[in-house]
């Protein structure tokens, strides 16, 4: 499987993983991505039709596509924040929900919540680390100089890796996760 489309949490926290993107990550990868993993799992539950080939080959869609039991609630939630900051931001203005927004706000899935902890965040610091260096050296000052000996933010099984903060810190370059 590949990770393409991709949410990165680089914390726990949804507004401080949002807050944390580059402008062009928060248009990217705030919403355009995530648009694209919303309509795959709301095509996945048969509410609106559209192609739904992510959820098997893309390990980010996998983890939020949850066996049917997706945790729209987050997602939801990270898209609609990073949508405000770049509406802010002076972004320009465009809805990438707006065709399936009745069918989201009507949806049963809607409650459940991806669990998610500090080091998976860890993970995705690093990963972020790697995408753009000049500008998330200075969000992630005590681990900018590390890098990840395996770049996927997923065990081979689908799970989100992790890695204790620790661990990151004590490491001279490459780490491996836990």
């Amino acid at each position: 499987m590949e990770d393409t489309v991709i949410v990165y949490r680089p914390h726990k926290d949804i507004e401080k993983s949002v807050e944390t993107l580059s402008h062009r990550d928060l248009h990217l990868v705030g919403r355009l991505n995530l648009s694209l993993i919303i309509k795959t799992i709301l095509g996945g539950l048969d509410l609106i039709e559209y192609p739904t080939r992510l959820i098997e080959s893309n390990w980010s869609v996998w983890y939020y596509w949850n066996d049917g039991n997706p945790y729209l609630n987050d997602l939801l939630y990270y898209y609609d924040y990073a949508d405000e900051l770049w509406m802010n931001s002076g972004g320009l203005g465009y809805d990438y929900l707006k065709d399936c927004r009745e069918v989201v706000e009507n949806c049963d899935h809607i409650d459940n919540e991806a669990p998610w902890s500090e080091e998976m965040s860890n993970i995705h610091k690093l990963l972020l680390l790697e995408r753009d260096r000049q500008w998330y050296k200075r969000k992630f000052l005590n681990i900018r100089t590390r890098k990840l000996k395996d770049p996927n933010p997923f065990t081979p099984t689908g799970k989100p890796r992790s890695v204790k903060t620790r661990k990151i810190q004590l490491a001279t370059k490459e780490i491996q996760d836990d």
